[in-house]
């Protein structure tokens, strides 16, 4: 089984990847992959600045720093929980819009499950500020299990 996880660093974020550790068959031939998307910065007037994803994802921007240090903490968290049965996991920061770029990444991996936070917004925030683990629930190709 090939799990995805996408860790933006918060609570939410990390409870999922804790959720996930729980989950995990460690005596099968399991596949993780953690990864941390880096998205595009955003003016005031609400206008997204164009970054290319190699200037997004390359190590000397400090946002991607941050992001590797997430995944690596996220592998590590993973490693931790399940000792010597250890399936394959890994981590990647990637670049783009948050919802595509998680979707098209499972999609590309073959993802049988993603594992996602979820910040628990109310309907008027939510409808506010958006909802990525909704948005990616309702276009993903796999599975999806939305943590709280």
């Amino acid at each position: 089984m090939k799990i995805l996880i996408a860790n933006d660093g918060s609570t939410f974020g990390q409870a999922a990847v804790e959720f996930a550790a729980k989950l995990i068959d460690y005596s099968g031939d399991a596949e993780i992959k953690v990864i941390t998307v880096v998205e595009p910065a955003v003016t005031l007037e609400l206008e997204t600045m164009i970054e290319s994803v190699e200037d997004l994802t390359d190590p000397a921007n400090p946002l991607a720093q941050k992001a590797a240090q997430i995944g690596e903490g996220s592998v590590k968290l993973l490693k931790e929980k399940c000792g010597d049965n250890c399936p394959h996991v890994t981590f990647e920061v990637l670049g783009g819009a948050a919802v595509p770029t998680i979707v098209e990444k499972a999609d590309d991996w073959e993802a049988d499950l993603i594992v996602i936070g979820s910040h628990g917004y109310r309907f008027w925030k939510r409808a506010l500020l958006g909802s990525v683990s909704d948005r990616v629930a309702h276009h993903a190709s796999c599975s999806v299990l939305i943590v709280r």
